[in-house]
């Protein structure tokens, strides 16, 4: 006979023994325990490559929703189905906010892409609290009709994680069909129907059977197109997994499932909302079934995810639940639109409601989109919900997330598909080693190991160097340990930087050396990527042709604006040190054919040296009283650098061309560099700056990519109307503003000009104010 048992979650449970009490679970945050969420607010729904995604960002404490001053940077990648980042980019962060824009590069294939933003208080918990959203790209120069081809897929996901023998379990199901013109069963490894698999809404369903201990299922589906088979996830009998039963009644009943070979003791129950855990209980197994019943009345608003965990804290099973409680909020946005005329100046007003007395102060972005050729935002109530206050991983399309807000079924249904990954208890809390990102601090880290590509041994305990050429050059000295790692910590710059990285005294005629740079490499498969290619197929087809339209437009408006070249992305190598002893401009002095004439004629700091038939060059070391006079030569040479690589070859300098030559700068005097002393530095700068490129001395060189630096054009301005101007205006959105304050005692508006399209224009805000409310806000408006 089997013994069910029931627990009643009441608010005395605080006080249960400490491995099960919320003492446990919620314990103050340390520095490394913080924890923030990002969102970001895209200005379209898919792209095209070759063009810009343009982005709002916002990062919030996960507890009070304030915009968090814990991070001063975010970063910003677009990660391809082979965990390959195609665009990247480090943005600063003031008073939780920012924003940027991506440039996509012409060549990217059509395909879906991983977007993702983290900051250093986000990727614990292996990414969860940060922003991840699926982003379509669209090469024109694709075949659209084939790119766009979906093959049919199903995926089923047993209510609570897993399929328990024994037991009647809830399979909930995702098809990538969204009508419901077909029709499936599921059949036992002996043949027999035990389920029928129906539709409910946009391909998603669920049914249930018994499940034998020791059978198989498939599935069986029939379509139009043919009829296909699908296995079922294999039958557990060691598990454990919770189901609801009654999710519309005042009480949740949790029904666990305890497979006949588990082997714990007690089962632990608890509930987590928005980085909190809520209630909590345990239970005695005594049987193969337990019951948690838990009054509705005791959770909040929002996502509430039900955890079965063992004694040791190891999650067993998770069951999410949506508490939807519409309340009036204390903000109101009212836009008022109206129908306009095709390139007409329109300010349309804007006003907050509230009911606080202090002035409510708003960061918000805004988008205006032309719904011809884009659906409406994936980014409703819900999905951004989601995104700022779970640990679910959202990169569903917007018709199913439209469906969330609107059928409660439908919601349950889809809630059981997805899954916040959480493997142990403590990980709700923080207090998991966190996983280590590359680069996503305001400093930038360079470490990895080198080693002998020839016989594989680590280069041990030998100097490495380390220079920056960008706008602000770096040079670093360390040294390697005993399993050749080194590790360097840059000051931050902006734009991108080449960092060349070369082991001291090597032999310079050879490449034997074998450079290893550690990266944090995103895999995309966790987070639900998949290359099912979906987007309206007519709108697809429109855009392109105004695309292509708009392109021709734009080569007879900026001709030669794909030649400018701005001057924060040009590079330069010099000035490496604060303060030179001597420093000569070259090509002042071309008729200095050889290294002797130009030491002897321009640098009184340099000697050179006969030793045994051998010229070498040292530098002569300068008083420090301020007479500015020499005192001595050093013992040692000095180090050589040209274009920032260093040179261990006294003979190779002596005979390098002064025509190549730009600028020679010396530092006459004990040189101290991260734990190297150096007896001077002799710096070398050729004309094209470029040394380390053109020549291979078992060294190392990347291009390392620096903070995004904001420009006026981050918000273009479409306010303007040229009258005379007889062109046709082809803009896909009408307005973008990605960092917009709204005072609530203020008269707020925005200013733009319609286009020559016409249709419906989607008008989207995004927003949180210092008190930690956030909204969202769409709206239409009509050109004809």
């Amino acid at each position: 006979m089997k013994i069910q048992n029931f627990t009643y979650l009441i608010i005395s449970l605080i006080c249960l023994s400490s491995t099960f009490s919320f003492a446990s679970f919620n314990q103050p945050q340390t520095e490394n325990q913080k924890h923030e969420k990002v969102f970001l607010h895209l200005d379209k729904n898919y792209y095209f490559s070759g063009t810009v995604i343009r982005y709002s960002a916002y990062v919030v404490d996960e507890k009070t929703h304030k915009p968090s001053n814990s991070s001063s940077v975010l970063d910003v990648q677009i990660i391809d189905l082979d965990n390959n980042v195609v665009a990247s980019q480090k943005v600063l962060l003031k008073n939780g906010k920012s924003a940027g824009k991506l440039e996509l590069e012409k060549s990217i294939p059509t395909a879906n892409y991983l977007l993702i933003a983290y900051t250093r208080y986000s990727d614990n918990n292996n990414y969860k609290n940060s922003f991840k959203q699926k982003v379509r790209i669209v090469n024109p120069k694709d075949e659209i009709s084939s790119s766009i081809q979906n093959n049919f897929k199903a995926d089923f996901y047993p209510e609570g994680g897993q399929l328990i023998g024994g037991h009647l379990n809830s399979v909930a199901f995702k098809i990538n069909k969204l009508d419901n013109d077909w029709k499936g069963v599921v059949v036992s490894n002996s043949g027999d129907t035990v389920a029928l698999i129906e539709p409910y809404k946009l391909g998603y369903g669920h049914f249930s059977l018994f499940v034998n201990k020791n059978s198989s299922y498939r599935a069986k589906i029939e379509t139009n197109e043919g009829q296909y088979e699908f296995g079922l996830p294999k039958v557990q009998n060691d598990k454990v997994t919770g189901r609801i039963v009654n999710f519309e009644s005042d009480t949740l009943t949790l029904i666990t499932n305890i497979g006949i070979d588990f082997s714990g003791n007690q089962i632990g129950m608890l509930v987590y909302n928005n980085g909190e855990v809520i209630l909590g209980t345990k239970q005695i197994v005594r049987g193969r079934r337990m019951i948690f019943k838990v009054p509705k009345k005791l959770l909040r608003k929002g996502l509430n995810t039900l955890y079965l965990y063992n004694e040791d804290q190891e999650i067993l099973s998770e069951r999410n639940y949506y508490k939807n409680e519409k309340r009036k909020s204390n903000i109101e946005l009212k836009i008022n639109p109206n129908e306009f005329k095709k390139n007409e100046k329109i300010s349309l007003k804007i006003k907050l409601d509230t009911l606080r007395t202090q002035a409510l102060v708003s960061n918000a972005s805004f988008s205006i989109k032309n719904l011809d050729y884009f659906d409406t935002t994936q980014n409703n109530d819900m999905n951004m919900y989601f995104n700022m206050f779970s640990f679910l991983n959202i990169l569903d399309p917007s018709s199913e997330l439209e469906e969330l807000s609107q059928d409660n079924l439908f919601t349950d249904i889809y809630l059981k598909t997805k899954s916040t990954g959480i493997k142990k208890v403590n990980e709700l809390m923080g207090q998991e080693e966190s996983v280590s990102t590359y680069n996503s601090k305001d400093y930038f880290t360079v470490s990895g190991t080198v080693t002998d590509k020839n016989s594989n041994i680590p280069i041990q305990d030998s100097v490495i160097y380390c220079s920056v050429l960008g706008q602000i050059p770096q040079f670093y000295a360390s040294k390697t340990d005993d399993q050749g790692r080194f590790y360097f910590q840059l000051r931050s710059f902006f734009g991108e930087s080449d960092v060349v990285l070369k082991v001291a005294n090597v032999d310079e005629k050879q490449n034997n050396l074998k450079y290893e740079l550690d990266n944090n490499i995103i895999k995309v498969e966790q987070f639900g990527l998949d290359d099912d290619f979906s987007i309206n197929e007519d709108k697809l087809e429109d855009y392109l042709t105004y695309h292509k339209q708009n392109e021709l437009i734009s080569r007879v408006y900026n001709a030669s604006s794909t030649q400018v070249l701005e001057l924060e992305n040009q590079k330069r190598a010099t000035g490496f040190f604060p303060n030179y002893s001597d420093s000569k401009d070259l090509t002042e002095y071309e008729f200095l054919k050889n290294f002797q004439q130009l030491s002897r004629e321009l640098l009184p700091g340099l000697a050179i040296k006969n030793e045994k038939g051998v010229e070498k060059i040292y530098l002569r070391e300068i008083d420090d009283s301020g007479r500015n006079s020499f005192i001595g030569r050093f013992e040692n040479e000095p180090l050589f650098l040209i274009d920032g690589l260093p040179v261990f070859n006294n003979n190779f300098i002596l005979n390098y061309s002064t025509a190549k030559i730009k600028f020679l700068s010396l530092i006459n005097k004990r040189y101290f560099i991260n734990g190297v002393f150096q007896d001077g530095i002799l710096e070398l700068g050729t004309r094209d700056s470029d040394y380390y490129k053109m020549n291979n001395t078992n060294h190392h060189w990347f291009t390392l990519q620096g903070f995004y630096k904001e420009t006026n054009k981050l918000n273009p301005d479409f306010t303007e109307i040229n009258e005379n101007d007889k062109l046709p205006d082809f803009r896909d959105v009408l307005y973008w503003n990605s960092n917009y304050k709204i005072i609530s005692d203020e008269e707020n508006e925005i200013n733009f000009s319609t286009s020559d399209d016409i249709g419906s224009f989607l008008i989207e805000m995004h927003g949180i104010d210092q008190f930690g409310n956030i909204y969202h806000h769409k709206n239409t408006i009509i050109v004809d």
